[in-house]
């Protein structure tokens, strides 16, 4: 409890980043996520917000949720929060809150970066190779589009 009262405290007197060694109370990653699941969505903070839960470390699942999302202007993102146009799990743990459409639906645009990691950790953890994070994605049959892997590497990125 004291915890969560430190970060709370520490949240509302800081409007930027934390110094590392401000508080040992507090996990600077775990606070900085918690920043993140509180702010609006921008890209920047997306990129960060993966760095900072996501094992797998490339920009692949990014340009997915560009290319998902055509920019992140869909309905399903902006009125959903669905980020990765995920259809709403029947059989797999899930962060979504409802469906629409038979898509999921999020609180906030992090559960659904959550729920995207969640539903590759499913296959990873039945023997799944995502080192070519390509050929796992056609080797699961995730998209119906036969050009959908040129479609992802055709998307550029700021680094």
């Amino acid at each position: 409890m004291k915890k969560y009262i430190l970060l709370f405290v520490f949240l509302i007197l800081s409007s930027k980043y934390p110094s590392k060694d401000c508080c040992e109370l507090i996990d600077y990653k775990e606070l900085r996520i918690q920043q993140i699941k509180n702010s609006d969505f921008s890209i920047e903070l997306l990129k960060e917000y993966l760095k900072l839960t996501d094992s797998v470390k490339h920009d692949i699942p990014l340009r997915q949720f560009i290319l998902e999302t055509g920019w992140f202007s869909s309905e399903l993102f902006l009125e959903y929060n669905n980020i990765a146009g995920m259809k709403f799990p029947k059989n797999r743990e899930t962060t979504a809150i409802d469906d629409w459409n038979s898509h999921a639906v999020y609180s906030h645009w992090t559960e659904s970066v959550d729920d995207y990691i969640l539903w590759r950790n499913n296959y990873i953890s039945k023997g799944y190779d995502t080192t070519n994070y390509y050929k796992f994605l056609k080797s699961i049959g995730y998209a119906e589009d036969e050009k959908y892997e040129m479609r992802l590497k055709q998307i550029k990125i700021n680094k």
